[in-house]
């Protein structure tokens, strides 16, 4: 997470597995949680529709009592922000096409770059994500998922620290019901499906989900 620090040095290692015919995984291992397999599970069901606009919302106020991450020029979107890239792709099953961007530190903040930054993609459906995140928030904190709202054309589904919600809108904006989603988890969660998959496409030459040629449209990102 993520592959390397520049592009250049992903295409490097991406042309060196495809020469050697190695498979080369990238463990993101976000999006074997849980709520985030129920997310993803509830958008690309159909029920909803198309997306059309998506909301992120990550903040917290996180101290690693000095080290790297308090040196680095955007420390959120560096050391965080490719997990939550990821999720974007994986929830919605849609790439990124275009970026605009904004960052800055606010004046209590205690990291040396800027710790809260702003994201606009434009999906490859012609949607919209909007993704804001701090480590530098003061209160109104929420989990490392970030906080989501996914707007489709026959409702809304939301992820609140660990709750989603589904609003049900088949006419314009009048909400006819809403359900929360029990979880339901992948046969194994995080590191562990990362790894078992892996093991188990090398076994039967397939290709992994987060092998380095789809990963490298979550560092474009």
């Amino acid at each position: 997470k993520p592959m390397a620090d520049t592009m250049a040095s992903c295409r490097a290692m991406l042309k060196t597995a495809s020469e050697t015919g190695r498979t080369y995984v990238v463990s993101q291992n976000y999006r074997y949680s849980p709520p985030m397999w129920t997310l993803a599970g509830a958008v690309q069901s159909g029920r909803l529709g198309a997306i059309g606009q998506v909301k992120l919302d990550f903040f917290m106020g996180v101290d690693f009592g000095g080290g790297f991450r308090h040196e680095m020029p955007y420390p959120v979107i560096i050391d965080m922000s490719i997990h939550h890239f990821d999720l974007i792709r994986f929830v919605t099953g849609l790439d990124a096409v275009k970026v605009s961007g904004a960052a800055w530190n606010p004046p209590w903040s205690n990291y040396k770059g800027d710790c809260s930054s702003t994201a606009l993609f434009e999906m490859s459906n012609g949607a919209r994500v909007l993704y804001n995140a701090s480590w530098c928030a003061k209160g109104a904190f929420c989990d490392w998922n970030a906080n989501w709202q996914i707007e489709c054309e026959k409702g809304t589904v939301t992820y609140r620290n660990g709750e989603i919600c589904v609003h049900h809108v088949p006419e314009l904006y009048k909400v006819a019901r809403t359900e929360i989603l029990p979880h339901t988890p992948p046969p194994v969660t995080a590191q562990n499906y990362v790894l078992d998959e892996f093991m188990r496409c090398v076994k039967a030459v397939h290709q992994p989900r987060t092998e380095a040629r789809d990963n490298i449209r979550s560092v474009a990102m």
